[in-house]
């Protein structure tokens, strides 16, 4: 017996093939099964056309059957038509899934594959980063970075002295820092963890001190500034080591924050807000410059573009 083409088989005692679901042409009169085209799909044996995806829906080369594009919402697969995410909701991705909301502040058109700041808004990007603290001893192992969601903090001890401290700052989506259990002998590991109110941690609240020895340790901050501060003390006469966690931030999409007092954006997916002309004064979030008022004691029509 001879061998069906790729792509294509045949049941026992069989005197012809037949290609499989997603591919073309005749396998039984010797040719060869090729891929249906992206946009198009077959899900049945045989030698048949592939037949387009419906409205709205994509499929990829030798595809079986048809997925919703960005924006739509609707199980193509089996049957159902796509419809476009209403405004005010996005999908950034093919497949079955429903649009999901907006978050707050922001907004989309019908369609819509992702959401944009709307207008009295601007966007606060939610860039990762790593600021090193002062070295408050020798050895402390901080690279700065921005961009970049992971990474390692670390403790170079030499085994000389009797303690050592070395502080970071990391900035982004839901900081994590993790630390493999320490098991030098006669040495003992803390860390204090403090969520901060910016990346400068000019405030912040003290929220957790460890011990770490002999176990994992974690921590997962639910803020977007976490403090970390390593201790290593040695008690016995230890030789030295490293001392290092692994860090990293979630991805998450930018956020949209209000103007603040005294500027406007008049324009969704705005990068930064104008600044009212002097001595004028306009409220958070204001969407254009007719916000913008005269403050007391001067006057004029600064919503216009005069001046105070």
């Amino acid at each position: 017996c001879t061998a069906c083409p790729p792509h294509a088989f045949s049941e026992e005692g069989s005197a012809s093939c037949e290609c499989a679901p997603g591919f073309i042409f005749n396998a039984g009169a010797g040719g060869s099964c090729v891929p249906c085209e992206a946009g198009t799909y077959k899900d049945v044996n045989g030698s048949g056309a592939c037949t387009p995806c419906p409205s709205n829906a994509e499929s990829q080369n030798g595809s079986t059957s048809c997925v919703c594009a960005a924006g739509f919402t609707g199980d193509a697969g089996v049957g159902e038509g796509c419809v476009a995410c209403e405004a005010g909701t996005f999908k950034p991705f093919d497949g079955p899934n429903a649009c999901t909301s907006c978050p707050a502040d922001s907004v989309s058109l019908e369609g819509g594959r992702s959401c944009g700041c709307g207008v009295g808004h601007v966007f606060e990007p939610n860039i990762p980063s790593v600021r090193c603290g002062d070295a408050v001893s020798p050895g402390c192992g901080c690279t700065p970075s921005v961009g970049v969601n992971a990474g390692m903090i670390s403790i170079h001890w030499d085994g000389r002295t009797y303690s050592q401290s070395c502080t970071w700052t990391i900035s982004g989506a839901t900081p994590r820092v993790s630390m493999n259990s320490s098991q030098m002998q006669g040495v003992e590991v803390y860390a204090e963890l403090e969520e901060c109110a910016d990346a400068n941690c000019s405030s912040s609240t003290y929220n957790s001190f460890h011990s770490i020895y002999q176990q994992d340790w974690e921590y997962q901050s639910s803020g977007s500034h976490l403090r970390v501060h390593f201790r290593v003390y040695n008690w016995g006469g230890g030789s030295g080591g490293i001392v290092a966690a692994k860090w990293n931030t979630t991805s998450m999409p930018p956020k949209c924050s209000s103007c603040e007092a005294g500027t406007y954006t008049d324009t969704a997916n705005a990068t930064g807000c104008t600044a009212c002309p002097p001595h004028a004064v306009s409220a958070e979030g204001s969407e254009s410059l007719s916000s913008c008022e005269c403050a007391p004691g001067f006057r004029g029509d600064a919503g216009a573009g005069g001046s105070c």
